[in-house]
């Protein structure tokens, strides 16, 4: 008898610990999923990344990112190296990655679709 109650206990909070660790397990590879897409963005283009820390990140930190008296929309535009790699960094911080080094400047810096590559 003690052991069907065990079992029966057992099988009660594995039931219970099952929808708990199913979304934990979905929404854990949801955000692996989204950190892989932006650091493969990191490594082709910071001027993405920079795009979507305008769109979703937090004002704050955003205008911490132009500088001071700067207009991060503006310095976007113009393709600011130093602006878009801080930006970059707002970016991958907002996602829970690796910021202030995350992004170097191996890979060529962004280039605006109307500009010519050079290559």
């Amino acid at each position: 008898m003690a052991a069907v109650a065990t079992g029966l206990a057992w099988l009660l909070v594995v039931v219970a610990a099952l929808p708990v660790l199913t979304t934990w397990f979905a929404l854990r590879v949801r955000w692996v999923l989204k950190a892989r897409h932006a650091l493969a963005a990191r490594d082709l283009d910071v001027d993405l990344l920079a795009l979507r820390a305008l769109v979703r990140g937090a004002p704050g930190r955003v205008r911490r990112a132009a500088g001071p008296g700067s207009d991060a929309a503006g310095a976007w535009r113009r393709g600011d190296p130093a602006v878009l790699l801080r930006l970059a960094d707002v970016e991958l911080r907002r996602m829970g990655l690796r910021g202030a080094t995350s992004v170097t400047t191996s890979a060529p810096l962004a280039t605006r679709p109307d500009e010519p590559r050079d290559g």
